[in-house]
């Protein structure tokens, strides 16, 4: 079964912005929309700490859904490697407390500069996942990681992700819609290849400019719009993972906070629900 998600910032940011009277509303007001988690980002907690969130999901109705943070647990240097994987622990007795089941991490390693630093940044990459994943299943908290947009990074590609999964049993994946055409990477081919370890999909969608451009100088310059109206195929693609029996998360990943960021989750809500 299905789950559409979406990121607990926007719906912050939106009660800042005092489009809600407060965050609980802003919660409450997605629930009865049909959405049924939130994802927590870990850069937030400076703002809400983790046992605020939880109250805000007591109260709303609202179940948690991923911890998503960025951590340099393979850094090159061992002390910071050690330090940041005590850090990402700690989290993951937090998670296990509250009855959060998912983590997501984004490895905040340097980009590699050539082949030889992106096999290092790999390998100490496979070998923390390694690491955090078996502690992870023992405290009951799921490890995944999503496919990132830059070439420098380690897991961008296909062939580059099947790598650190098939050398790390128990690591999961996530699927973001757009960041695969960042790299020029075919959404489909990532799917079908890695289909049997996804735990959960980012859905965004992109229009492009005038020009039909997609990237500048390597860098993606498309704005983000309510799912289904961009140029990605995520109709299809929801078709596809909904026959194929899929049972997992869709978070809906936007970056606006204003009056517009309701009315695009609306939207995008809709269209996750008319596609199952």
């Amino acid at each position: 079964m299905l789950h559409i998600s979406s990121f607990s910032h926007n719906i912050l940011m939106q009660a800042r912005e005092n489009l809600f009277e407060n965050p609980v509303e802003g919660f409450k007001y997605y629930r009865e929309k049909g959405m049924e988690y939130s994802d927590i980002i870990g850069s937030f907690f400076d703002l809400y700490p983790l046992d605020e969130y939880m109250k805000y999901y007591e109260l709303s109705g609202m179940k948690p859904g991923s911890l998503i943070i960025g951590n340099n647990f393979a850094a090159r240097d061992k002390e910071e490697r050690e330090k940041n994987i005590c850090i990402l622990k700690e989290y993951m007795e937090q998670m296990s407390k509250y009855g959060i089941g998912d983590m997501m991490l984004s490895p905040m390693t340097e980009p590699a500069k050539n082949q030889q630093e992106f096999n290092e940044l790999r390998d100490l990459t496979i070998e923390g996942y390694g690491l955090l994943v078996d502690y992870a299943k023992k405290i009951g908290v799921g490890l995944s990681f999503e496919n990132r947009s830059s070439l420098e990074r380690v897991d961008s590609r296909t062939e580059d992700i099947k790598y650190i999964l098939d050398n790390v049993p128990g690591l999961d994946f996530v699927l973001d819609t757009a960041n695969s055409y960042v790299v020029d990477e075919d959404v489909w081919e990532m799917y079908n290849t890695l289909r049997d370890r996804i735990r959960h999909f980012h859905f965004k969608d992109w229009v492009k400019d005038e020009n039909g451009t997609i990237k500048k100088n390597g860098v993606a310059c498309l704005e983000g719009c309510a799912l289904g109206k961009g140029f990605l195929p995520l109709k299809e693609l929801l078709t596809t993972i909904v026959k194929d029996g899929f049972d997992g998360r869709l978070s809906i990943e936007i970056s606006t906070y204003n009056q517009v960021g309701i009315e695009v989750l609306d939207e995008s809500i809709a269209f996750l629900q008319a596609g199952y």
